[in-house]
């Protein structure tokens, strides 16, 4: 709609958008559908600083689901321990409630997966893994 003013525009795309970056927390867990449809899901370990007596740090794993090409490349470029940043959307599920969806995926510290046969993996054992 050319009626409406850029910024209107900008904040219309902006409203329904979640950007998260940090390391991966654990290994890529991938899949394809039987028509053959990619899926994939994606752990960000994302810094939290509690405030209080202790000013501590540590992370929360951030989930995201990952469908078609990005799902691919997700499972091509993603080990555990890189740093990415996601762009993705809310969505809602009727059976699993809100979930995240990754919309494209880009890899700061990409390293290619050794074997590209392995599926699932290790979690997340803490914030030790990252520094």
């Amino acid at each position: 709609d050319q009626s409406q003013s850029p910024r209107l525009r900008v904040l219309k795309i902006m409203i329904n958008t979640v950007i998260c970056s940090g390391k991966i927390g654990c290994d890529l867990i991938y899949n394809k559908t039987p028509k053959g449809d990619s899926y994939a899901f994606l752990k960000i370990a994302v810094p939290k600083r509690y405030l209080g007596i202790e000013n501590r740090n540590t992370h929360v794993l951030v989930q995201f689901n990952c469908y078609g090409k990005v799902a691919d490349n997700a499972f091509e470029y993603a080990v555990k321990g890189d740093f990415c940043e996601v762009v993705g959307h809310i969505d809602l599920d009727r059976k699993r409630g809100i979930m995240l969806v990754a919309d494209s995926i880009r890899f700061v510290s990409g390293s290619r997966r050794e074997p590209a046969d392995k599926l699932g993996g290790e979690e997340f054992k803490g914030v030790d893994d990252f520094e």
